[in-house]
């Protein structure tokens, strides 16, 4: 039926690509209601796999094919989240039921998502690559609504409305966040997996309205620092996923911690901003991306989830000290530029370019000492109001003060040492960037793959890993 309507130019093969996108996940309906064995749906779902695999090979089905190639393996993706949702089936992890969820949603909100963005989008983001709109992750949330509701209404019967509303609603929200946030174009696979083993794993528990509300807050934090500029698409996104993380695992204690972080950092850059010395050195630039995020709350992350899992307090030392490490070293990088002299590398004691890696002042060590105090004490406070007679936070501050400072003065070590810097092929300057202009530039120090981000990352790791254990001999 795509193949004529395209055939007779009724419809643009992106658009005929939708109706066939849209159209084949209902044969989970045809699987759900007719097919009582799951292996002869398994051969349905690998059979589906072969077609695709050949038209892809060698463009039979025209009406398939995207404009931009790289989206075209979207066809196998699909089908084979097919084949995995049936083997989790056959496993005892979902049921049927549930895993259709997954398979609707992605084919009725992913696939709503690109026709109402191709229509009514006016100015799409760059999400990791793709061009993503407010239009069409509206028509995602909405059609997934429907479908986690629908779904809900014939399966779970008897159960009051509001529950059914709050389940379908978490869904909706968290199928979303995964098609915005999955990269390299295979969404076909992760969104009706993920979106499957979130419904039926979290959106049926106690969870389900927590997350909701912790999405929703941090999806309008992530859209508010995208429009003043702050974080660019991916950022966005990520810092909404991982704020969210934060705000269910660890509860507005430990929010509290990455909003003293994102603030207090944006902040003392808008402050000083026009103050400082211009940098000598070409970086990303002053908006973070998702690498940048990661490389800055990923590990907070992680500590938190753990914290949520075990309530032990040993993650909440984690956790306080990877966000007063990446604090510290952001509030030195600001602050440390005003410092009236050039800075010194930290391993040689020669004066290097303003912004250089490695390169540090006394302004910046005392930055640095503060901005690690800063979450330290906003940790204590934060907890204290809690429950005021453990003494634990206040050895949880004291650490998180101190690794945070260590990590900072780790991180310098780092870049000084194995961060790559290269020469501009245009302007000659120093620069963070490999390429300029699609040219590569000229390593000059450091290694390839030793990016300001893995820095970042790895002198958070060294420092919350030695906080962490000062804390357990203390403890």
């Amino acid at each position: 039926m795509a193949t004529l309507l395209l055939r007779r130019g009724t419809l643009a093969p992106a658009e005929t690509r939708k109706v066939i996108h849209i159209g084949v996940s209902h044969w989970w309906l045809i699987y759900l209601v007719l097919i009582v064995s799951p292996w002869v749906g398994l051969l349905g779902a690998l059979i589906f796999i072969a077609i695709n695999t050949v038209s892809y090979r060698l463009h039979v089905f025209k009406a398939m094919e995207d404009p931009e190639p790289g989206k075209n393996l979207g066809t196998i993706w699909f089908p084979l989240s097919l084949a995995l949702l049936i083997g989790l089936e056959l496993a005892g992890v979902l049921e049927r039921w549930e895993a259709g969820v997954g398979v609707l949603i992605m084919g009725w909100g992913d696939g709503m998502a690109a026709v109402v963005g191709q229509r009514l989008s006016r100015s799409p983001i760059l999400v990791f690559g793709s061009k993503k709109s407010l239009a069409g992750t509206t028509a995602l949330v909405v059609f997934s609504f429907i479908v986690s509701l629908l779904f809900c209404l014939w399966f779970t019967p008897g159960l009051p409305l509001w529950v059914l509303l709050l389940r379908a609603a978490s869904t909706a929200f968290f199928a979303a966040l995964v098609e915005l946030a999955t990269p390299f174009g295979i969404d076909n696979l992760t969104v009706p997996l993920l979106s499957a083993l979130f419904f039926a794993f979290i959106a049926q528990g106690p969870l389900a309205g927590p997350f909701a509300g912790a999405l929703a807050l941090n999806a309008l934090v992530g859209w508010g620092a995208y429009r003043k500029q702050a974080v660019d698409g991916s950022g966005a996104v990520i810092g909404a996923a991982v704020g969210t993380l934060i705000l269910v695992a660890g509860g507005f204690a430990a929010y509290a911690l990455l909003g003293g972080f994102f603030f207090s950092s944006t902040l003392i850059g808008r402050a000083v901003e026009k103050r400082r010395a211009p940098s000598q050195v070409e970086a990303k630039g002053s908006r973070r991306d998702a690498l940048q995020v990661l490389a800055n709350a990923g590990v907070a992350g992680i500590a938190a989830l753990l914290y949520g899992l075990t309530h032990d307090t040993l993650w909440l030392a984690a956790f306080a000290t990877s966000f007063a490490a990446s604090n510290a070293d952001t509030w030195a990088s600001e602050i440390g530029v005003l410092y009236h002299r050039l800075p010194r590398s930290i391993l040689t004691g020669r004066e290097v370019p303003v912004g250089a890696s490695g390169g540090v002042t006394p302004l910046g060590f005392l930055a640095s000492a503060l901005g690690s105090a800063f979450i330290g004490m906003l940790f204590a406070a934060s907890y204290a109001s809690l429950s005021p007679l453990r003494i634990e936070w206040g050895l949880i501050a004291v650490v998180a003060s101190l690794g945070g400072f260590a990590g900072s003065v780790i991180d310098s070590v780092l870049g000084a040492a194995f961060q790559a810097q290269y020469s501009c092929v245009v302007t000659g300057r120093y620069t963070e960037r490999s390429m300029t202009d699609g040219r590569a530039n000229l390593l000059v120090r450091g290694r390839r793959w030793f990016t300001n981000d893995l820095v970042n990352f790895a002198s958070t790791i060294v420092a919350t890993s030695a906080a962490v254990s000062i804390f357990l001999l203390f403890r």
